[in-house]
C-alpha cells in the first residue's frame, strides 16, 4: 500500500480536535505527505490551512477552516461540500494519544511513494546512458539519484536517544582496565591514569 485516505482523514481529525498535538509532529509531517497523484487535493489543502493557522497561533475549527477556504474561492474536483466534509472529520473517533502514531504511519507511506519514484527515475537514467560511460560513472550517477532522496530522511526514534549512554560504558570499562595503556596521553595526567586517554590511538 502506497497511500491511505483513512490515515489522512484520521490525522486531520486529530489535529482539528487536539490542535496542540500539531507541534509533536510538525518536524516530520508536511503537505507532501498527503497523496495527490489521482487529482484529489482536498486533504492536502486542509492540512495547509490547518498548519498555517496553528503556526500563527490562531483559533481553528471546522467552521473557521471552511469559511477561509470559501473566502479564498478554493474548490475541489471531488465535488464535495467543504463545510460538511470538515464537520465529518471532526466527528471521527480518534484519541489524542494516537495522533503521533497516525502521523508516523502516514509518513512511512509517503517515504515509500517517494522512494518508488526515485527507483523509477533511476531506471530511466540508466536506460538513457550510452556506451561511453565508465562503470564508475554509471555507479556514481545511480548513487547521486538515490542519495539525494535518502538524505532527506532520518531514521525515526519513538523515544529520545541518550547521547551519553555509550560514554558512560566506555569510562567504566577504562576504569576497570586502568592498568592498560589506552591511547595517547591526554593533558590531564590523573584522568589518564584512571581512565586512559579519550584520544583515539592509531
Amino acid at each position: 500500500m502506497l497511500y491511505s485516505k483513512d490515515l489522512e482523514q484520521h490525522l486531520l481529525s486529530g489535529l482539528l480536535k487536539y490542535p496542540e498535538k500539531y507541534f509533536d509532529i510538525s518536524a516530520f509531517i508536511d503537505k507532501s505527505d498527503f497523496f495527490t497523484e489521482r487529482g484529489s487535493y482536498v486533504n492536502q489543502t486542509i492540512f495547509i490551512y490547518l498548519k498555517d493557522a496553528l503556526e500563527n497561533k490562531e483559533p481553528v475549527d471546522s467552521i473557521i477552516l471552511a469559511e477561509r477556504l470559501r473566502d479564498n474561492k478554493i474548490s475541489f474536483r471531488d465535488n464535495l461540500e467543504i463545510g460538511e466534509y470538515l464537520q465529518s472529520l471532526e466527528r471521527m473517533q480518534i484519541s489524542k494519544d494516537s495522533i503521533y502514531q497516525t502521523a508516523l504511519d502516514l509518513k512511512r507511506l509517503s517515504v515509500k511513494r517517494s522512494l518508488r519514484q526515485t527507483f523509477i527515475d533511476g531506471a530511466r537514467c540508466m536506460e538513457g546512458l550510452d556506451g561511453t560511460h565508465t562503470i564508475e560513472q554509471i555507479i556514481s550517477k545511480a548513487d547521486q539519484i538515490y542519495n539525494e532522496k535518502i538524505d532527506l530522511y532520518t531514521l525515526e526514534r519513538d523515544e529520545p536517544q541518550n547521547l551519553y549512554e555509550r560514554v558512560e560504558y566506555e569510562l567504566e570499562k577504562r576504569c576497570q582496565e586502568s592498568g592498560v595503556e589506552l591511547g595517547f596521553n591526554g593533558p590531564h595526567s590523573t584522568l589518564h591514569s584512571l581512565y586512559g586517554s579519550l584520544l583515539v590511538s592509531k
